[in-house]
């Protein structure tokens, strides 16, 4: 496994930590740091100049310790010592442009991480961060996982296939934080609120069902990509709504809103439905969009 640094982000490190080491009184390693950078401006020719103040960024990230905290926290995680893994480490500019992503290339895996520097001197955040990435990344190079960047979500519509990556994001991140609890860690998000978002995903289930999978997914000695898929897919999906499902029949997309049939009052509205899907049944349910749709057409309306 390879550790690389990307210089901005290397550059911005030393700086934050000289910067915090002047505000805590730590005046000695700054000066030296700002000697030597000041004597850099001195070198004329712009490519010589550019590579020292690179070095001299390399030499001070591993001085201030701030190396050290990456190589300690990857000591966790055994499979990460795949001499094929390359792990990136990018300086990301915003909140909204943090996380980790696994790139396969031929017999090259690697991990690219992007976060805020500044998240580098925000308490145990880069504990908590990292850990958390590196449990994820080490999933999906443990063959007992069984992870594909391109396994199928298998929805019938654009609307359902986001249904389905939602909660599938959310069971893997509650077998990362349970994990990383059983091993003594700390996590980013707290159980209680990881609940209450899957309490809302899986709004359909019952609140005895919900609490089945998570203590499954928490007690099982291993989960796989395959399991958490089917269980984000949910067999209502499949379902016409009036057989208990989320599925309508006509539109094919899923729908928490299905339309009462039963005190339908212009049989006319159902012919129509009939005329244009044949093989559409009444028990079958139908979603009140597309219910609507037909009773505004004129030659039904009332």
């Amino acid at each position: 496994m390879k550790l690389t640094f990307e210089s901005d982000f290397v550059e911005s490190a030393v700086f934050l930590a000289i910067r915090q080491n002047e505000a805590e009184g730590s005046g000695g390693s700054a000066k030296q740091w700002h000697t030597q950078r000041d004597k850099i401006y001195a070198v004329k020719d712009t490519q010589s100049r550019a590579k020292a103040f690179r070095e001299l960024d390399e030499e001070w990230f591993i001085r201030l310790g701030l190396r050290q905290r990456f190589d300690s926290l990857l000591n966790v995680f055994p499979i990460l010592e795949d001499t094929s893994l390359v792990i990136r480490i990018r300086r990301a500019l915003s909140r909204k442009d943090e996380g980790s992503e696994l790139y396969i290339q031929g017999k090259v895996k690697t991990n690219l991480i992007k976060f805020q520097t500044v998240r580098l001197f925000e308490a145990d955040y880069l504990e908590k961060f990292l850990h958390h990435e590196w449990l994820r990344v080490s999933d999906m190079l443990d063959p007992v996982f069984q992870y594909s960047p391109h396994a199928a979500l298998s929805g019938a519509s654009e609307l359902e296939d986001n249904l389905i990556r939602d909660r599938y994001r959310l069971l893997w991140e509650f077998y990362v934080s349970i994990r990383l609890l059983k091993m003594g860690f700390r996590i980013l998000t707290s159980l209680t609120r990881q609940k209450q978002l899957m309490d809302r995903a899986f709004s359909k289930w019952t609140a005895e069902a919900r609490e089945k999978i998570l203590w499954e997914i928490a007690n099982q000695k291993h989960q796989t990509q395959s399991d958490f898929l089917k269980l984000a897919k949910d067999e209502k999906l499949m379902v016409p709504l009036g057989q208990g499902g989320l599925l309508c029949p006509l539109c094919h997309f899923t729908s928490f809103d299905p339309a009462d049939l039963s005190f339908q009052q212009n049989p006319m509205v159902i012919e129509e439905i009939k005329r244009d899907h044949p093989n559409w049944n009444i028990d079958w349910g139908i979603c009140q969009n597309c219910f609507d749709l037909y009773q505004s057409k004129p030659r039904v309306a009332v």
